[in-house]
Protein backbone atom coordinates (compact mmCIF):
# COMPACT_ATOMS: atom_id res chain seq x y z
CA UNK A 1 0.00 0.00 0.00
CA UNK A 2 2.79 2.58 1.20
CA UNK A 3 4.89 1.34 -1.93
CA UNK A 4 1.64 2.40 -4.25
CA UNK A 5 1.99 6.02 -3.00
CA UNK A 6 4.68 6.52 -3.64
CA UNK A 7 3.60 7.53 -7.10
CA UNK A 8 1.75 10.68 -7.93
CA UNK A 9 -2.20 9.78 -8.40
CA UNK A 10 -1.30 11.42 -12.15
CA UNK A 11 1.20 8.93 -12.61
CA UNK A 12 -1.17 6.13 -11.61
CA UNK A 13 -4.14 7.41 -13.55
CA UNK A 14 -2.35 7.50 -16.65
CA UNK A 15 -0.98 3.75 -16.25
CA UNK A 16 -4.06 2.64 -15.52
CA UNK A 17 -5.78 4.65 -19.20
CA UNK A 18 -3.91 1.66 -20.52
CA UNK A 19 -5.99 -0.72 -19.38
CA UNK A 20 -9.84 -2.23 -21.04
CA UNK A 21 -12.96 -1.69 -18.76
CA UNK A 22 -12.55 -5.50 -17.54
CA UNK A 23 -8.90 -4.92 -15.61
CA UNK A 24 -9.92 -1.97 -14.61
CA UNK A 25 -12.74 -3.07 -12.53
CA UNK A 26 -9.79 -6.09 -11.40
CA UNK A 27 -7.33 -3.66 -10.11
CA UNK A 28 -10.27 -1.79 -8.49
CA UNK A 29 -11.14 -4.55 -6.18
CA UNK A 30 -7.14 -4.57 -4.96
CA UNK A 31 -7.53 -1.98 -2.59
CA UNK A 32 -9.57 1.85 -1.28
CA UNK A 33 -6.58 3.95 -3.07
CA UNK A 34 -6.32 2.02 -6.20
CA UNK A 35 -10.37 2.03 -6.13
CA UNK A 36 -9.91 5.73 -5.59
CA UNK A 37 -8.10 6.20 -8.66
CA UNK A 38 -10.03 3.52 -11.07
CA UNK A 39 -12.69 5.93 -10.42
CA UNK A 40 -11.07 9.29 -11.46
CA UNK A 41 -12.95 10.78 -14.05
CA UNK A 42 -10.82 11.16 -16.78
CA UNK A 43 -10.48 7.16 -17.38
CA UNK A 44 -14.14 7.05 -18.14
CA UNK A 45 -14.62 10.44 -20.14
CA UNK A 46 -16.19 8.74 -23.31
CA UNK A 47 -17.16 5.55 -21.89
CA UNK A 48 -21.28 4.14 -21.71
CA UNK A 49 -23.03 2.61 -19.24
CA UNK A 50 -25.71 0.10 -20.18
CA UNK A 51 -28.80 0.20 -17.67
CA UNK A 52 -31.75 -1.83 -17.58
CA UNK A 53 -34.01 -2.93 -14.24
CA UNK A 54 -32.90 0.33 -12.27
CA UNK A 55 -34.49 -0.70 -9.06
CA UNK A 56 -31.97 -3.11 -8.64
CA UNK A 57 -29.14 -0.43 -8.21
CA UNK A 58 -27.92 0.72 -4.96
CA UNK A 59 -27.28 4.04 -3.48
CA UNK A 60 -23.55 3.22 -4.18
CA UNK A 61 -23.33 2.34 -7.67
CA UNK A 62 -25.09 5.56 -8.38
CA UNK A 63 -22.66 7.30 -6.38
CA UNK A 64 -19.88 5.62 -8.40
CA UNK A 65 -21.38 6.88 -11.62
CA UNK A 66 -21.32 10.30 -10.54
CA UNK A 67 -17.61 10.17 -9.11
CA UNK A 68 -16.36 9.01 -12.35
CA UNK A 69 -18.69 12.03 -13.75
CA UNK A 70 -20.20 9.26 -16.31
CA UNK A 71 -22.49 11.42 -18.76
CA UNK A 72 -23.53 8.44 -21.61
CA UNK A 73 -25.70 6.07 -20.72
CA UNK A 74 -27.55 3.29 -22.58
CA UNK A 75 -31.10 2.29 -21.12
CA UNK A 76 -33.52 -0.72 -21.98
CA UNK A 77 -37.43 -0.37 -21.12
CA UNK A 78 -38.03 2.60 -18.32
CA UNK A 79 -41.09 2.65 -16.27
CA UNK A 80 -42.33 5.87 -15.51
CA UNK A 81 -40.84 5.35 -12.14
CA UNK A 82 -37.08 4.57 -13.57
CA UNK A 83 -37.75 7.48 -15.81
CA UNK A 84 -37.67 9.87 -12.36
CA UNK A 85 -34.71 7.44 -10.50
CA UNK A 86 -32.47 8.14 -13.91
CA UNK A 87 -33.54 11.99 -13.68
CA UNK A 88 -32.78 12.18 -9.79
CA UNK A 89 -29.54 10.16 -9.76
CA UNK A 90 -27.91 11.12 -13.03
CA UNK A 91 -29.18 14.59 -13.84
CA UNK A 92 -26.01 15.79 -15.36
CA UNK A 93 -26.84 13.04 -18.53
CA UNK A 94 -25.68 14.23 -21.79
CA UNK A 95 -26.26 11.59 -24.12
CA UNK A 96 -29.23 8.71 -23.61
CA UNK A 97 -29.47 5.96 -26.16
CA UNK A 98 -32.66 3.93 -25.71
CA UNK A 99 -32.24 0.57 -26.85
CA UNK A 100 -34.50 -2.78 -27.81
CA UNK A 101 -37.45 -1.59 -25.88
CA UNK A 102 -39.68 -4.90 -27.05
CA UNK A 103 -43.07 -3.13 -26.72
CA UNK A 104 -44.63 -0.44 -28.33
CA UNK A 105 -44.70 3.10 -26.77
CA UNK A 106 -46.80 6.29 -27.29
CA UNK A 107 -45.62 9.73 -27.87
CA UNK A 108 -45.23 10.61 -24.70
CA UNK A 109 -42.83 8.16 -23.51
CA UNK A 110 -39.53 10.11 -24.05
CA UNK A 111 -40.97 13.29 -22.48
CA UNK A 112 -38.69 12.52 -19.32
CA UNK A 113 -35.95 13.79 -21.97
CA UNK A 114 -36.63 17.53 -21.78
CA UNK A 115 -35.82 16.89 -17.46
CA UNK A 116 -31.99 16.40 -18.41
CA UNK A 117 -30.33 19.82 -18.32
CA UNK A 118 -27.65 19.02 -20.35
CA UNK A 119 -28.88 16.58 -22.84
CA UNK A 120 -27.50 17.45 -26.21
CA UNK A 121 -27.35 13.36 -27.99
CA UNK A 122 -30.53 11.28 -28.23
CA UNK A 123 -30.48 7.83 -29.96
CA UNK A 124 -33.37 5.37 -30.40
CA UNK A 125 -33.16 1.92 -31.26
CA UNK A 126 -35.29 -1.46 -32.33
CA UNK A 127 -38.40 -0.33 -31.24
CA UNK A 128 -42.09 0.07 -32.09
CA UNK A 129 -44.13 3.69 -31.93
CA UNK A 130 -47.91 3.56 -31.70
CA UNK A 131 -47.80 7.49 -31.79
CA UNK A 132 -45.20 9.91 -32.82
CA UNK A 133 -41.77 9.21 -31.39
CA UNK A 134 -41.32 13.05 -31.69
CA UNK A 135 -44.34 14.87 -30.07
CA UNK A 136 -44.71 18.55 -31.16
CA UNK A 137 -44.12 19.57 -27.67
CA UNK A 138 -40.64 17.80 -26.79
CA UNK A 139 -39.70 18.71 -30.30
CA UNK A 140 -39.92 22.59 -29.16
CA UNK A 141 -37.80 21.76 -25.90
CA UNK A 142 -35.02 19.98 -26.93
CA UNK A 143 -35.08 22.21 -30.14
CA UNK A 144 -32.25 24.35 -29.02
CA UNK A 145 -30.38 21.98 -27.67
CA UNK A 146 -29.97 18.27 -28.96
CA UNK A 147 -26.73 18.46 -31.20
CA UNK A 148 -27.28 14.30 -32.15
CA UNK A 149 -30.08 12.35 -32.80
CA UNK A 150 -30.15 8.72 -34.09
CA UNK A 151 -32.91 6.81 -35.24
CA UNK A 152 -32.91 2.92 -36.67
CA UNK A 153 -34.49 0.35 -36.84
CA UNK A 154 -37.60 1.99 -34.99
CA UNK A 155 -41.45 1.12 -37.08
CA UNK A 156 -42.97 4.58 -36.80
CA UNK A 157 -46.79 5.66 -37.60
CA UNK A 158 -45.84 8.66 -39.54
CA UNK A 159 -42.40 8.93 -41.27
CA UNK A 160 -43.31 12.53 -42.94
CA UNK A 161 -44.84 13.50 -39.73
CA UNK A 162 -41.07 12.23 -37.80
CA UNK A 163 -38.86 14.09 -40.28
CA UNK A 164 -40.84 17.34 -40.04
CA UNK A 165 -40.40 17.12 -36.56
CA UNK A 166 -36.38 16.71 -36.60
CA UNK A 167 -36.49 19.50 -39.05
CA UNK A 168 -37.32 21.97 -35.48
CA UNK A 169 -34.06 20.52 -34.35
CA UNK A 170 -32.39 23.06 -35.70
CA UNK A 171 -28.87 22.99 -34.41
CA UNK A 172 -27.91 19.30 -35.08
CA UNK A 173 -24.58 18.41 -36.22
CA UNK A 174 -25.17 15.21 -36.19
CA UNK A 175 -28.39 12.88 -37.81
CA UNK A 176 -28.52 8.96 -38.21
CA UNK A 177 -31.67 7.87 -39.46
CA UNK A 178 -32.18 4.42 -40.67
CA UNK A 179 -35.96 3.98 -42.07
CA UNK A 180 -37.99 0.52 -40.83
CA UNK A 181 -41.58 0.18 -42.18
CA UNK A 182 -44.68 1.88 -41.09
CA UNK A 183 -47.44 0.40 -39.82
CA UNK A 184 -47.26 -3.05 -38.05
CA UNK A 185 -47.11 -4.84 -42.01
CA UNK A 186 -44.66 -6.36 -43.75
CA UNK A 187 -41.58 -3.73 -44.57
CA UNK A 188 -42.77 -1.25 -47.24
CA UNK A 189 -40.71 1.07 -47.31
CA UNK A 190 -41.56 4.33 -49.11
CA UNK A 191 -38.41 7.31 -49.42
CA UNK A 192 -39.34 10.24 -47.27
CA UNK A 193 -40.17 12.34 -50.05
CA UNK A 194 -38.29 14.70 -51.70
CA UNK A 195 -39.87 17.98 -51.07
CA UNK A 196 -39.72 16.93 -47.26
CA UNK A 197 -35.94 15.89 -47.46
CA UNK A 198 -34.77 19.07 -48.57
CA UNK A 199 -37.28 21.14 -46.41
CA UNK A 200 -35.20 19.17 -43.62
CA UNK A 201 -31.63 19.76 -44.97
CA UNK A 202 -32.58 23.62 -45.78
CA UNK A 203 -33.85 23.89 -41.94
CA UNK A 204 -30.68 22.20 -40.35
CA UNK A 205 -28.18 24.57 -41.35
CA UNK A 206 -25.38 23.43 -39.06
CA UNK A 207 -25.88 19.95 -39.68
CA UNK A 208 -22.43 18.54 -40.28
CA UNK A 209 -23.19 14.41 -40.71
CA UNK A 210 -25.71 12.57 -42.42
CA UNK A 211 -26.28 9.17 -42.19
CA UNK A 212 -29.90 8.38 -44.65
CA UNK A 213 -30.93 4.61 -45.33
CA UNK A 214 -33.71 2.81 -45.44
CA UNK A 215 -33.91 -1.18 -45.44
CA UNK A 216 -34.69 -2.75 -48.94
CA UNK A 217 -34.80 -1.07 -52.16
CA UNK A 218 -37.05 1.81 -52.89
CA UNK A 219 -40.21 1.18 -55.35
CA UNK A 220 -38.51 3.33 -57.81
CA UNK A 221 -35.11 5.13 -58.40
CA UNK A 222 -34.37 8.49 -56.07
CA UNK A 223 -34.27 11.72 -58.06
CA UNK A 224 -30.66 12.63 -58.99
CA UNK A 225 -31.34 15.98 -57.08
CA UNK A 226 -32.33 14.20 -53.72
CA UNK A 227 -29.53 15.20 -51.82
CA UNK A 228 -29.19 19.00 -53.25
CA UNK A 229 -31.85 21.19 -52.50
CA UNK A 230 -32.22 23.78 -54.56
CA UNK A 231 -30.82 27.09 -52.30
CA UNK A 232 -28.14 29.01 -53.51
CA UNK A 233 -27.82 30.35 -50.13
CA UNK A 234 -27.89 27.27 -48.34
CA UNK A 235 -26.30 24.37 -50.95
CA UNK A 236 -27.12 20.82 -50.08
CA UNK A 237 -24.78 17.47 -50.97
CA UNK A 238 -23.56 16.60 -54.42
CA UNK A 239 -26.57 15.05 -56.26
CA UNK A 240 -27.31 11.39 -56.39
CA UNK A 241 -25.85 10.82 -59.66
CA UNK A 242 -22.40 12.45 -58.52
CA UNK A 243 -22.32 9.64 -55.21
CA UNK A 244 -23.03 6.81 -57.63
CA UNK A 245 -20.61 7.53 -60.55
CA UNK A 246 -17.95 9.07 -58.91
CA UNK A 247 -16.91 10.50 -55.63
CA UNK A 248 -16.49 14.15 -55.23
CA UNK A 249 -12.56 14.90 -54.83
CA UNK A 250 -13.10 17.00 -51.74
CA UNK A 251 -13.48 13.70 -49.15
CA UNK A 252 -10.94 12.99 -46.95
CA UNK A 253 -12.17 9.76 -45.26
CA UNK A 254 -13.79 6.79 -47.05
CA UNK A 255 -15.67 3.52 -45.80
CA UNK A 256 -15.90 0.56 -48.12
CA UNK A 257 -17.55 -2.31 -46.68
CA UNK A 258 -17.24 -3.94 -50.07
CA UNK A 259 -15.47 -6.54 -51.71
CA UNK A 260 -13.22 -4.72 -53.80
CA UNK A 261 -9.89 -5.47 -56.33
CA UNK A 262 -6.78 -3.46 -57.16
CA UNK A 263 -8.50 -2.55 -59.86
CA UNK A 264 -11.63 -0.68 -58.24
CA UNK A 265 -8.52 0.82 -56.23
CA UNK A 266 -7.03 1.78 -59.01
CA UNK A 267 -9.80 3.92 -60.62
CA UNK A 268 -10.66 5.42 -56.84
CA UNK A 269 -7.36 6.96 -55.85
CA UNK A 270 -7.60 9.67 -58.42
CA UNK A 271 -10.36 10.96 -57.68
CA UNK A 272 -9.91 11.08 -54.16
CA UNK A 273 -6.38 12.77 -53.81
CA UNK A 274 -6.45 14.29 -50.28
CA UNK A 275 -7.88 11.05 -48.86
CA UNK A 276 -6.60 11.16 -45.55
CA UNK A 277 -8.77 8.14 -43.68
CA UNK A 278 -9.72 5.02 -45.31
CA UNK A 279 -11.44 1.74 -43.80
CA UNK A 280 -11.79 -1.15 -46.09
CA UNK A 281 -12.05 -5.01 -46.33
CA UNK A 282 -9.43 -7.09 -47.58
CA UNK A 283 -10.04 -10.33 -49.07
CA UNK A 284 -9.24 -13.11 -51.60
CA UNK A 285 -9.95 -10.36 -54.40
CA UNK A 286 -8.01 -7.97 -52.86
CA UNK A 287 -4.22 -9.47 -54.16
CA UNK A 288 -1.72 -7.57 -52.50
CA UNK A 289 -3.59 -4.36 -51.37
CA UNK A 290 -1.02 -3.31 -48.93
CA UNK A 291 1.59 -3.01 -51.16
CA UNK A 292 -0.26 -0.93 -53.21
CA UNK A 293 -2.02 1.60 -50.79
CA UNK A 294 1.27 3.78 -50.39
CA UNK A 295 1.34 5.20 -53.65
CA UNK A 296 -2.89 5.22 -54.08
CA UNK A 297 -2.90 6.97 -50.89
CA UNK A 298 0.11 8.83 -49.88
CA UNK A 299 -1.99 11.51 -47.22
CA UNK A 300 -3.13 8.49 -45.80
CA UNK A 301 -3.16 9.19 -41.73
CA UNK A 302 -5.80 6.18 -40.30
CA UNK A 303 -6.52 3.56 -41.76
CA UNK A 304 -8.51 0.38 -40.87
CA UNK A 305 -8.21 -3.11 -42.96
CA UNK A 306 -10.92 -5.61 -41.84
CA UNK A 307 -9.53 -9.17 -42.96
CA UNK A 308 -11.83 -11.75 -44.04
CA UNK A 309 -10.53 -15.22 -43.39
CA UNK A 310 -6.98 -14.30 -43.45
CA UNK A 311 -4.34 -13.19 -41.60
CA UNK A 312 -2.17 -10.11 -42.67
CA UNK A 313 0.87 -11.04 -44.80
CA UNK A 314 4.21 -9.71 -45.26
CA UNK A 315 3.23 -6.81 -47.76
CA UNK A 316 1.66 -5.22 -44.37
CA UNK A 317 5.39 -3.81 -44.08
CA UNK A 318 4.89 -1.72 -47.16
CA UNK A 319 2.94 0.91 -45.23
CA UNK A 320 5.91 2.02 -43.73
CA UNK A 321 6.06 4.43 -46.70
CA UNK A 322 3.17 6.31 -46.25
CA UNK A 323 5.08 9.70 -44.73
CA UNK A 324 1.81 10.53 -42.59
CA UNK A 325 0.39 7.27 -41.24
CA UNK A 326 -0.11 7.71 -37.11
CA UNK A 327 -2.91 5.15 -36.63
CA UNK A 328 -3.23 1.32 -37.86
CA UNK A 329 -6.16 -0.74 -36.94
CA UNK A 330 -5.82 -4.59 -38.02
CA UNK A 331 -9.39 -6.37 -37.23
CA UNK A 332 -10.50 -9.70 -37.97
CA UNK A 333 -13.98 -11.32 -37.38
CA UNK A 334 -14.93 -12.45 -33.86
CA UNK A 335 -15.72 -15.67 -35.31
CA UNK A 336 -11.44 -15.78 -37.15
CA UNK A 337 -10.63 -15.07 -33.78
CA UNK A 338 -12.98 -17.42 -31.55
CA UNK A 339 -11.86 -20.36 -33.80
CA UNK A 340 -8.39 -20.16 -33.50
CA UNK A 341 -8.48 -19.32 -29.74
CA UNK A 342 -10.16 -22.63 -29.39
CA UNK A 343 -7.35 -23.75 -31.44
CA UNK A 344 -4.54 -22.51 -29.28
CA UNK A 345 -3.93 -19.80 -31.39
CA UNK A 346 -4.35 -16.10 -29.96
CA UNK A 347 -5.13 -13.11 -32.09
CA UNK A 348 -2.55 -11.60 -33.32
CA UNK A 349 -0.89 -14.65 -33.68
CA UNK A 350 3.01 -14.82 -33.44
CA UNK A 351 3.89 -14.36 -36.72
CA UNK A 352 1.59 -11.50 -36.98
CA UNK A 353 2.90 -9.53 -34.22
CA UNK A 354 6.48 -10.30 -35.80
CA UNK A 355 5.17 -8.18 -38.99
CA UNK A 356 3.79 -5.46 -36.56
CA UNK A 357 7.22 -5.23 -34.58
CA UNK A 358 8.79 -4.70 -37.61
CA UNK A 359 5.80 -2.57 -39.67
CA UNK A 360 7.08 -0.25 -36.30
CA UNK A 361 9.98 -0.66 -36.06
CA UNK A 362 10.59 0.56 -40.35
CA UNK A 363 8.31 3.68 -39.54
CA UNK A 364 10.42 4.48 -35.92
CA UNK A 365 7.48 3.87 -33.68
CA UNK A 366 5.61 6.20 -35.92
CA UNK A 367 2.67 4.12 -36.43
CA UNK A 368 0.41 3.24 -33.76
CA UNK A 369 -0.97 -0.71 -34.52
CA UNK A 370 -4.34 -1.49 -32.96
CA UNK A 371 -5.48 -5.02 -33.18
CA UNK A 372 -8.31 -5.19 -30.86
CA UNK A 373 -12.16 -3.95 -31.70
CA UNK A 374 -12.79 -0.61 -30.13
CA UNK A 375 -15.54 0.17 -27.91
CA UNK A 376 -18.95 0.99 -29.84
CA UNK A 377 -20.48 4.01 -29.54
CA UNK A 378 -24.12 3.65 -29.47
CA UNK A 379 -25.27 6.99 -30.63
CA UNK A 380 -23.36 6.53 -33.90
CA UNK A 381 -22.94 3.28 -34.28
CA UNK A 382 -26.52 1.12 -35.47
CA UNK A 383 -26.57 -2.70 -35.47
CA UNK A 384 -26.79 -1.52 -39.58
CA UNK A 385 -23.19 -0.53 -39.46
CA UNK A 386 -21.33 -2.57 -36.71
CA UNK A 387 -19.01 -5.17 -37.45
CA UNK A 388 -18.21 -5.80 -34.25
CA UNK A 389 -21.72 -8.31 -32.28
Amino acid sequence: MEQIQLLPPEVWVYVLSYLNTEEKHTVRFCCKHLKNLVDHPSLWRDYTVVLSDLRRYTYGFWDTLNYRSLTRVTVRHLGRKEWRRLVKFLPSLSTIVFVDGGRQYKEKYLDALSRFPDLRGVGVRNAIWDEPVLGHNLAVQLGRRLTQLSVCNVRLPNTVQFVNSVSHLVNLRYLLFHQQGEGYGLDTVRPVPCSVFHNLLLNLTKLKHLSWGMKGEPPEPLPDDYFNPADPDQPGGNSLTTYTTTIPPSVTRLTLRVAITLKDMDSIAPKVPGLEHLDIEQNRSSGSLCRRIPMLFPQLKTLRIRFFRREPEKDLLSLHKLRHLVRLELIVERSFILRDYLNGHPWPSPSVQELISELQELSENRITVITTMRQRNPLRECDCVWEGD
